[in-house]
């Protein structure tokens, strides 16, 4: 009978993996009938009967029958979260080039192999026994089953090997805490900037105020654009050589190519208020400047640089799709935010800024789907507009280097990518890196094979691959975006050595910049602020 672990946090990350191990199973032929559903409810009792039959040690007695009630309820619960995890997978963004079917297979083929791996050798023994239950539960195993199960034994032995190359400790201090706030920082205020930017753009058929709105937007966007080759243009080759971020203390702020480059100066105290995914709620980057202060701030530097700490504001990508104003509201403030005060805004870009132009149609579009913002964009801004649009993307760097902190919006790149390139820190400037950061997820398992990595580009990766990746930079923290997580905000890795941060900032129950059937609704916006100051390793 599998056991869980006497530890009850890791106990429940197992329980979950099974479950979502045996749901992926009995979705993975297209649906899961009633005898599938039985299998696996059942297994949960007997999983849930053993433990409380043999508790850990240490444990106190309790009524037999009403623990197994109550736990056998309780992931019966759990049962139902993962069964709507998976069919939310369904929605989850893709490149114009891969398949929603594809995506999905792959990470139900990570989730199987992060449950296998929180078991130990024997353990995967009984789970594989009780996978064979299933599968002939209804008479017959489907293919795609059995394909699924040859898979995954498959890329246990790959992952044997690859664990044996684990990454050495990071020696870098980490004088870092985190910690959620009882109540705002600084009391919201309010800004004739924001009043000045809320115009929703005119109808088709309104004529000349159209056109005025759309030409204010296009002076924006060229404005970015200029504001950025500038500050590229002083900076380029700054990072060949430099290995680690230790190597750059005492340079002054960049732009090399794609990637941000902030030093910490060790007299000055740094605020950063870091915004993650938006997707079109305008409303969650006015409340995270409001709440945070981030222009008060801005004018007490701007007053008394000496003294005041420096405010920066780090957006991590994502402004488009999904809620309602992309292009007129989160892209617009963005814009004139950088416009403003461009040595204080660092602007990144998201996959869902991955806009191309068809070579047969001469048409801008997005490579990612479902893209709502350009499709709705479309119908009243002219192709040069749009074409803009596209430019200004792939001027956007996707990272932030500041002290041994890395900011992007998705992860790392794959190991193979890794493996081709120089690895000093002017190569997270390679094409190819760049596109795999913005596109990228965190695992729970210590290592992502890399067939399984080769499968989709919204590949995982794991923990000694962030790790080791991080180490080769200096970095022992990394904050990212691209990743829905209702709370808002998730430290999906954390010990002495790596920390990863997720951070989401689209949602919120009653906000009507979503759609009313969005997801988005259950989500918990949130930002971050950041207080640093001693220089590279000093406290944060």
């Amino acid at each position: 009978m599998l056991e869980l672990s006497a530890d009850p946090d890791v106990a429940q990350q197992q329980m979950s993996g099974l479950i979502f191990f045996l749901v992926t199973f009995g979705y993975i032929d297209g649906h899961m009938d009633d005898a599938e559903m039985a299998f696996i409810k059942d297994v949960i009792r007997q999983v849930v009967q053993h433990r409380v039959e043999h508790p850990p040690a240490g444990a106190q007695a309790e009524d037999r029958d009403g623990q197994i009630d109550l736990y056998t309820g309780y992931f019966d619960q759990m049962l139902q979260i993962v069964q709507q995890e998976v069919l939310e997978l369904m929605t989850e963004s893709v490149t114009e080039e891969e398949s929603h079917e594809n995506l999905v297979a792959s990470k139900m083929r990570q989730r199987c192999f992060e449950a296998f791996q929180s078991f130990d050798e024997e353990q995967q023994r009984l789970l594989l026994a009780s996978l064979s239950g299933l599968l002939w539960v209804n008479g017959e195993a489907h293919p795609a089953e059995l394909r699924l199960r040859k898979e995954l034994l498959d890329l246990l032995d790959e992952e044997s090997a690859a664990n044996q190359r684990a990454a050495e400790p990071v020696l870098f201090p980490r004088q870092m805490t985190v910690r959620e706030l009882d109540a705002l920082p600084h009391e919201p205020s309010t800004c004739e900037l924001f009043s000045a930017l809320e115009r929703p753009l005119p109808a088709p058929d309104s004529g000349e105020r159209l056109g005025e709105e759309l030409a204010l937007d296009q002076a924006a966007v060229l404005t970015t654009t200029t504001l950025l080759r500038q500050r590229r243009r002083f900076a380029q080759g700054s990072l060949v050589g430099k290995w680690r971020v230790d190597d750059l203390t005492g340079m002054p702020p960049l732009l090399e190519d794609r990637l941000w480059v902030l030093p910490p100066n060790p007299d000055q105290r740094y605020e950063l208020t870091v915004v993650g995914d938006l997707h079109g709620c305008y409303s969650c980057l006015k409340a995270a400047l409001l709440q945070s202060g981030f222009l008060d701030r801005l004018r007490a530097y701007r007053a008394d640089p000496l003294h005041a700490p420096d405010p920066k504001l780090v957006l991590l990508g994502d402004y488009l799709d999904r809620g309602r104003f992309g292009f007129e509201g989160v892209l617009r403030l963005a814009m004139r935010l950088f416009a403003l005060a461009p040595e204080h805004v660092f602007l990144l870009r998201g996959n869902h800024e991955d806009f191309f132009l068809d070579e047969r149609s001469g048409r801008v579009d997005s490579a990612v789907r479902p893209a709502e913002s350009i499709d709705a964009f479309r119908a009243v801004a002219p192709d040069v507009l749009l074409d803009a649009y596209r430019r200004l993307f792939l001027d956007l760097p996707h990272a932030l280097l500041f002290g041994r902190i890395l900011f992007t919006h998705g992860g790392i790149p794959a190991d193979g990518v890794i493996e081709n390139v120089d690895r000093d820190i002017a190569s997270l400037n390679d094409p190819m890196t760049a596109f795999q950061m913005r596109w990228s997820d965190p695992s729970a398992a210590d290592v992502i094979p890399r067939k399984l990595q080769a499968e989709t580009y919204r590949f995982g990766f794991g923990r000694y691959q962030a790790q080791a990746f991080l180490q080769q930079l200096g970095c022992h923290t990394m904050i990212r975006g691209h990743q829905k997580i209702e709370p808002g905000f998730e430290q999906k890795l954390s010990n002495e050595h790596l920390q990863l941060i997720t951070l989401f900032s689209a949602g919120g129950a009653d906000n009507e910049d979503l759609p009313e059937v969005s997801s988005y609704r259950r989500v918990r916006p949130m930002a971050l602020t950041i207080r640093h100051q001693g220089g590279l390793d000093g406290e944060t």
